[in-house]
């Protein structure tokens, strides 16, 4: 079976890890797989290190897109990828996600006669207005296998009327890096030891809607200075999106109080995210991993496209402003929160292995289907 596998941006590469080697490991002769990077995001503070930690093959192509306004990115990457494919056709494409590049090698292939699969489908905040939903709801439109991460994003392909064998309940494939990371720190894995200072608040921020906002990031550095001097130290991995804005708006004097630290790789983001007593973060996928850990969470959004890490107490979503971030970090410091158990019968990473067979399996029973969800 010929496939297409794409990562786009630094948080595709933790996706793709544990599918690229379940088809190195797992399936070696049975699957040729094309690893191929849109270069939407490449920065070689941020990627390479994650390509070496997770033991990922350097991508065998490199669209080298670069940032571009959305649309022309878009069209950049259908129309590379339909290129690549006219040289070498895949018999199913896979995209993880919701970035700009999953969405245009999804449609380009959508009119090409090879399946599409997509990791992490039906993810919903229902809100159209959030270029990512758009992505979301787009790729799952034009695909033929839906992995949905959790029962909740299963139950949204339900409503939105895909059909039940479309749809496959196999577990998160960020918890299978996660399970792995955590096994090559147990190994010695990682540079950072256990004489971090703590108790510590660990903060990550990068999204748009907080660090292109003057107003908004000035919010959230003042609630992370007020934590960091009253109540416990923060350690700020700086997004190089989040320092050049930080700089432009004049607010890098939160560099003098925060002292936050550069980039890190993702074996010393788990040592950190294990130990940490918070996680504050306007990331999605870090939410999952705070339940995983079992280590409170804030996410500095109005919603979450993991509804189950709030349900069980682990995270809270709290407005942009400097009172409801502090309030509810002391809040979670106290130990205030009634945190129940979560339990899924999938994080056992093995996620990635499961796809990949049902993927495997139905190319050797349907070779010449070319029907598109």
């Amino acid at each position: 079976m010929k496939m297409h596998i794409v990562a786009g941006a630094r948080p595709n590469l933790l996706k793709v890890a544990p599918l690229l080697r379940a088809a190195r490991e797992k399936y070696f002769g049975e699957i040729d797989c094309l690893f191929i990077h849109t270069g939407q995001h490449y920065d070689d503070s941020l990627s390479k290190v994650f390509i070496e930690d997770l033991e990922i093959p350097q991508p065998d192509v490199n669209f080298g897109v670069g940032s571009l306004p959305q649309a022309h990115q878009v069209g950049v990457i259908m129309e590379k990828y339909e290129r690549l494919c006219a040289a070498t056709m895949p018999d199913v494409l896979v995209v993880v996600g919701d970035t700009n590049s999953s969405l245009g090698c999804a449609l380009a292939a959508a009119k090409l006669p090879c399946k599409i699969a997509h990791v992490e489908a039906g993810l919903r905040r229902h809100d159209m207005t959030i270029p990512e939903e758009v992505n979301r709801v787009l790729i799952d439109k034009v695909s033929d296998y839906h992995f949905p991460p959790h029962e909740r994003a299963a139950t949204n392909l339900h409503s939105d009327g895909y059909i039940y064998n479309s749809i496959h309940r196999v577990g998160d494939v960020m918890i299978d890096t996660l399970i792995y990371a955590l096994r090559k720190l147990k190994q010695g894995g990682g540079s950072i030891t256990s004489n971090a200072v703590r108790p510590y608040v660990l903060c990550t921020l990068h999204r748009p809607v907080n660090v292109d906002n003057k107003e908004n990031l000035q919010q959230i550095l003042e609630a992370l200075d007020i934590i960091n001097q009253s109540h416990a130290a923060v350690v700020l991995p700086l997004h190089p999106r989040t320092h050049k804005r930080m700089l432009e708006f004049d607010l890098d004097h939160y560099m003098e109080t925060l002292r936050p630290i550069g980039p890190v790789g993702y074996l010393d983001f788990v040592a950190l995210m294990k130990s940490a007593s918070l996680i504050i973060t306007d990331s999605g996928g870090i939410q999952p991993e705070a339940v995983f850990l079992g280590v409170p969470c804030v996410t500095l959004l109005d919603a979450t496209v993991h509804p189950f890490s709030e349900a069980c107490g682990i995270n809270q979503t709290v407005p942009c402003d400097t009172d409801s971030i502090y309030k509810e970090a002391v809040h979670a410091l106290r130990g205030d929160r009634a945190i129940r158990p979560y339990n899924d019968e999938w994080w056992d990473g093995r996620a990635a292995e499961r796809i990949l067979h049902i993927l495997v399996r139905d190319h050797a029973g349907t070779h010449n289907s070319t029907t598109h969800g």
